[in-house]
C-alpha cells in the first residue's frame, strides 16, 4: 500500500496545460508533395491515429534541410496559413498587407489545432538573412545582445507562431506555455503546438509511431541514463542533468549516472533497456548507444543536451536526433543551430509534464522557454509515456511476463526499499523471476537479500538460471559482467567464472568491451588457481 502512495504522490501533481483534450480530428498533417515518402509517411501516421484523411495538407516546397527566409516565406509559411484560414483550422482577418519577412499579415482570433505535424521533406530550419535583419533593426537600437540580435531559426518553432500576432523574426518570443501549469484560452488561441516525424529513414519514422502506440499499452518500462558531461567552467548542462536525476529517482526508475570525465557512456558500462537516456556536451553519437546493432526500446525518451544536436535529421551519425531516430528513440528533442542553453529545452521539466500524464506535444511546449527560436521535437505529439501506470503494468507484465516487463518490477522494488520494505521487495523479484528468468531483475533481488542476511544458498538460488546460459545478448554483456563481479564478491568462485565462460567464449563479445572484461575474469581465475584458463584469456587479451 506504501508503495502506492508513493506513486500517487509523484503522479499527483497534476496539472491542466489545455481545456481540452487533444484529438486526433484536430489534427493538421503537413506534407511535401515533391517527396511521395513525405506523404507515405503522413498517410501511415494518420492511418494509425484515426486522423481524418482531409487534415493533410501538402506543399510545393524545396527538399533541402535548410531554406532562405524567402522560401520559407512563400513556399511554406504563407501557402500553409492561407490554407488554414481558408478550411477555419485559424479564424482570422486578413490586414491587406505583409510584415518585413514577406509574411501574410492577419489579425488572428484563435485556431482549433491541437497539433500541427509536420512530416520528412518539409525543411527544417532558416538560414540568417542579414538584409531583413537590418529592416528590423532600423531605428532600435541595442534591443538584443549580440549573440541574441539573428533571425536564423527553426521552422517548426516559427510555424507556431501562425496564429500569433506581428511576430518578428529578430531574436525570439518568449514562450507563453513555458511552465504554466494553466493558461488561458488567450495564450492557447495563439500558439499552435508543432512536432515532426523526420528522421535518416522512412523505416526509421515508421518505428517512432509504432513504438508510441506500443508503450502507450505498456507503459515505459526499462532503465533511466544520465551522462554527465565533462566538467568545465559552465556546468549549466550538467546541472540541469542532476535535477532531472533527482526527479527520475523519485519516478522509481533503475537510475546510472555516469560521473566519468570521459565524454560518454562507455563499452564497459551497463545500457540495458534504455527507456530514459539524457546526457550533454558531446557533438556526436558514441559508445554503446551507436553500435550498429543497437535498438532502444519501444517508447524511449532520449535527449542530449548539445547546441546544434538536430543540424540534420537525415545523417544516422552526425549530431544526435537522426542518429537517435536511426537507433529507434521514440521521442527527442534538438536545437537546429545555436540556441544558448537557457533558452533550450528544460528536460526536468518535459519530463515532470509527461509523468503527470500529459502528451508529448504538450510536455515539449511546457518545456521550451521561447519561440521564433532553434528547438524542434521528434516524435508523435499525441505519444503518452505515462499513460498506464506503474500498478496497471505490474497487473499486466505478471500476467503476460516479458524481459522489458522485469524493470517494470524493479521500479516497484525500489519504491518499495525506499520506505523501507526491503523483504516485500524482495520477494517481488522472487515472484516474477519464478516466472520469467531475467538478469537485471535477478542482480537487484539477490543484491537485496545480502542486504536483508538471507542465507548464500538462497542468494545463489536466485542466480542460478545464470549458469545455464547458453549465450548473453550484447546490451546485457556488461550486466552479465556485473553478475559474475558479484558472484566473486560472495565468493561463489565457480559461479562466477562459469559466468565469464558463457560470456567470453560463447558470446561474441565485441573487442572494446572484452578489453574490460577480461581483466576481471583473469584476476578471478588466477587468484582461484584456475592458472590454465587464466592464461588462456590473457593470451586472448594481448591479442585484440
Amino acid at each position: 500500500m506504501r508503495t502506492w502512495l508513493i506513486c500517487t504522490l509523484i503522479l499527483s501533481c497534476t496539472f491542466s496545460l489545455f481545456a481540452r483534450e487533444p484529438k486526433p480530428e484536430n489534427i493538421v498533417v503537413l506534407a511535401n508533395k515533391n517527396l511521395p515518402k513525405s506523404r507515405a509517411i503522413a498517410e501511415y501516421y494518420m492511418q494509425m491515429r484515426n486522423i481524418p484523411k482531409e487534415n493533410l495538407i501538402e506543399l510545393d516546397t524545396a527538399l533541402s534541410e535548410e531554406v532562405s527566409w524567402k522560401e520559407f516565406v512563400d513556399t511554406v509559411f504563407n501557402p500553409l496559413l492561407a490554407t488554414l484560414v481558408e478550411q477555419k483550422w485559424i479564424e482570422a482577418h486578413d490586414a491587406n498587407n505583409f510584415d518585413l519577412e514577406g509574411r501574410i499579415n492577419l489579425i488572428p482570433f484563435g485556431h482549433k489545432i491541437d497539433f500541427l505535424v509536420v512530416c520528412k521533406g518539409i525543411p527544417l530550419k532558416i538560414a540568417q538573412d542579414q538584409e531583413i535583419l537590418d529592416k528590423e533593426n532600423e531605428g532600435e537600437k541595442d534591443i538584443w545582445d549580440d549573440e541574441f540580435e539573428v533571425n536564423y531559426a527553426a521552422v517548426d518553432s516559427e510555424l507556431a507562431l501562425l496564429a500569433y500576432p506581428d511576430a518578428q523574426s529578430i531574436g525570439y518570443i518568449e514562450n507563453p506555455l513555458f511552465r504554466n501549469k494553466s493558461p488561458s484560452d488567450d495564450i492557447t488561441q495563439k500558439i499552435i503546438l508543432v512536432a515532426r516525424l523526420d528522421g535518416p529513414s522512412e523505416t526509421a519514422i515508421k518505428r517512432i509511431i509504432d513504438n508510441a502506440i506500443i508503450a502507450e499499452q505498456t507503459g515505459l518500462q526499462g532503465r533511466a541514463y544520465i551522462d554527465l558531461g565533462p566538467s568545465g567552467p559552465d556546468r549549466r548542462g550538467n546541472r540541469l542533468l542532476e535535477v532531472t536525476a533527482a526527479y527520475i529517482d523519485e519516478l522509481g526508475f533503475d537510475l546510472a549516472i555516469d560521473y566519468s570525465e570521459g565524454e560518454l557512456i562507455g563499452p564497459d558500462d551497463r545500457f540495458d533497456a534504455p527507456a530514459i537516456y539524457f546526457g550533454c556536451w558531446t557533438k556526436n553519437m558514441a559508445g554503446p548507444i551507436a553500435e550498429d546493432e543497437f535498438l532502444f526500446p519501444p517508447g524511449a525518451i532520449g535527449v542530449h543536451l548539445h547546441s546544434t544536436s538536430a543540424q540534420t535529421l537525415h545523417s544516422h551519425t552526425d549530431g544526435w536526433v537522426g542518429p537517435l531516430v536511426a537507433h529507434g528513440i521514440t521521442a527527442t528533442l534538438g536545437n537546429v543551430y545555436e540556441p544558448e542553453i537557457n533558452l533550450s529545452y528544460r528536460i526536468d521539466l518535459l519530463l515532470e509534464a509527461l509523468a503527470a500524464g500529459h502528451t508529448l506535444g504538450e510536455a515539449a511546449f511546457y518545456a521550451l522557454p521561447v519561440l521564433s527560436w532553434q528547438g524542434v521535437l521528434i516524435g508523435d505529439p499525441l505519444y503518452r509515456p505515462f499513460k498506464v501506470d506503474l500498478k496497471e503494468q505490474l497487473q499486466e507484465v505478471n500476467r503476460h511476463p516479458t524481459w522489458l516487463g522485469q524493470y517494470a518490477v524493479i521500479r516497484k522494488m525500489r519504491l518499495l526499499e525506499e520506505v523501507g520494505l526491503l523483504s516485500e521487495a524482495v520477494q517481488e523479484g522472487k515472484n516474477y523471476l519464478a516466472k520469467f528468468n531475467g538478469l537485471a531483475l535477478a542482480l537487484l533481488t539477490a543484491k537485496m537479500q545480502v542486504l536483508e542476511g538471507d542465507p548464500l544458498d538462497e542468494v545463489l538460488k536466485t542466480l542460478a538460471f545464470t549458469q545455464e546460459l547458453a549465450y548473453i545478448d550484447p546490451e546485457e554483456q556488461v550486466l552479465a559482467s556485473d553478475i559474475a563481479k558479484f558472484y566473486a564478491s560472495l565468493d561463489a568462485i565457480n559461479q562466477a567464472i562459469r559466468l565469464y565462460i558463457i560470456l567470453v567464449e560463447q558470446s561474441q563479445v565485441p573487442k572494446n568491451r572484452l578489453e574490460f572484461i577480461l581483466p576481471d575474469a583473469m584476476r578471478i581465475a588466477w587468484r582461484h588457481g584456475e592458472a590454465l584458463l587464466a592464461t588462456k584469456w590473457a593470451d586472448q587479451l594481448s591479442k585484440l
